[in-house]
């Protein structure tokens, strides 16, 4: 386990590292960034970090990414203060004192609580500290920044947390189907395809949230799943004498089940 006086100064340390980087006599990219030019930054650790932890890295690279997102993240604090927007300090103690407040049941008054439970408690929390402009039971605009995917998970699980919500995964998986017999129905019709197309994606994240499944992170590994098959079908025509753009699909397909093929006996 580790020393957690040797962790605060270590982040310590860290902000220190930033505020030279961006001192007179440091570097002049690191002098240059904003907070809203370091946001790009943020969101690329965080799914590099995101990617390390699904497995496809090494846990060795985990460590490394999560150290990058630290960075980031510490640099970004600095700019935030250096902009007039709050010290590395304030921000710590505001986050501490807020995550304190919405963990009575660990802090204040320990009680044993379900997941569920505790979710509740999270938002009933979140409504009070919003006060007059929370309405009780309704859900709040998702914040743009975010993936559509994110949004739609974020809202299922509010949701979820007031009851609203499916027993198991069977119902859920029947939904996607009911989903997908609606947008075959609604194909001839540009206005209304889009609509199905957009229920059919939530309904696919809602079953990735009861699979636990990140369909961010899922789909990103499909992306770059089609993207290796691909380039090896490209490989293998080229090898043939042929340029894929040449071949005709059916062709193509050959030497696409050749890849996939060749996958499952390595």
């Amino acid at each position: 386990m580790s020393d957690p006086h040797e962790t605060g100064a270590r982040f310590g340390e860290l902000l220190d590292l930033c505020r030279t980087l961006r001192s007179p006599g440091g570097c002049p990219w690191d002098r240059a960034q904003s907070v809203r030019t370091l946001g790009r930054y943020l969101v690329e650790e965080s799914f590099e970090a995101l990617h390390a932890a699904r497995g496809e890295k090494a846990k060795e690279a985990l460590a490394t990414e999560l150290g990058d997102l630290a960075f980031v993240l510490a640099l970004t604090m600095v700019a935030a203060e250096s902009e007039g927007i709050a010290t590395p300090e304030s921000m710590l103690r505001g986050a501490i004192e807020k995550i304190r407040g919405r963990h009575p049941h660990v802090f204040d008054a320990p009680a044993q609580l379900t997941e569920r439970e505790a979710a509740l408690e999270w938002e009933a929390r979140k409504e009070r500290e919003a006060g007059a402009e929370a309405s009780p039971g309704h859900l709040g605009a998702p914040d743009p920044a975010q993936p559509a995917l994110y949004q739609a998970r974020e809202m299922q699980e509010r949701a979820a947390a007031v009851g609203f919500d499916w027993p198991e995964a069977a119902p859920v998986l029947e939904k996607l189907r009911e989903e997908m017999a609606e947008l075959e129905d609604a194909i001839a019709s540009p206005e209304r395809r889009e609509e199905e197309f957009g229920d059919l994606l939530f309904a696919a994240v809602n079953l990735a949230r009861f699979l636990d499944v990140d369909p961010e992170a899922s789909l990103r590994a499909a992306n770059e799943k089609f993207r290796a098959r691909f380039n090896q079908m490209s490989e293998l025509v080229e090898r043939a004498g042929s340029r894929p753009q040449d071949l005709s699909l059916e062709e193509l397909d050959r030497y696409w089940d050749e890849v996939k093929r060749r996958e499952s006996e390595s």
